[in-house]
């Protein structure tokens, strides 16, 4: 007896106006978040060219930011360059740290990024560091194997060195011994050879 499967098409009916409706909102939320980073950093930069030190510091708090703090600085940052964004609003990420990254880039450099197929409102500053380096970040090499030898004896830790270095020798691997497997290693070497 087989059992007869039923799949359902995940496709929506692209004309529906409940569709249409839904994309449009996605893609103006999407914009609007990116632009109000930058809209914010730009009121922020506003405030502190226009208005007393005693009035921005009153403003940080209403706002919730440290004044001339890290994030004070770096929304200030944005706010200078908000000219560069203006017609990427579509496309800025939604994380003002991202933001400040971009801000932050020397024009071309800015410019390199906006012309890459990755730069979107999803994109995360390790995105930029890639687009920037020609390709994705390579990570960082850790180490594969560990082996504790604690409840081997003398005689059994230099037999395991030698067969250790007989595969690495093979293999090509990177093996990693304390100084004192090595003399434990030498000294087992020097008395077989006696």
């Amino acid at each position: 007896m087989s059992k007869s499967v039923i799949v359902k098409d995940t496709e929506p009916e692209i004309a529906t106006p409940r569709y249409l409706a839904l994309v449009e909102r996605c893609k103006r939320y999407k914009k609007e978040a990116g632009e109000s980073i930058v809209k914010f950093g730009q009121a922020l930069h506003e405030a502190n060219y226009n208005l007393s030190r005693r009035e921005v510091e009153s403003l940080c708090r209403e706002v919730g930011i440290v004044f001339d703090g890290s994030t004070f600085k770096k929304m200030i940052t944005i706010g200078k360059t908000v000219s560069r964004f203006e017609k990427h609003f579509d496309k800025l990420p939604s994380n003002w740290t991202t933001v400040y990254k971009l801000a932050a880039l020397k024009p071309n450099k800015f410019e390199l990024v906006t012309k890459s197929d990755r730069f979107s409102a999803f994109m995360t500053a390790r995105d930029i560091d890639e687009i920037l380096s020609d390709g994705p970040a390579k990570p960082k090499k850790t180490g594969d194997v560990s082996i504790n030898l604690e409840g081997l004896n003398d005689a059994m830790r230099a037999k395991l060195y030698k067969e250790l270095t007989a595969l690495r020798d093979q293999y090509g691997f990177t093996l990693k011994t304390s100084e004192e497997l090595k003399k434990v290693a030498d000294v087992s070497h020097s008395s077989q050879a006696a």
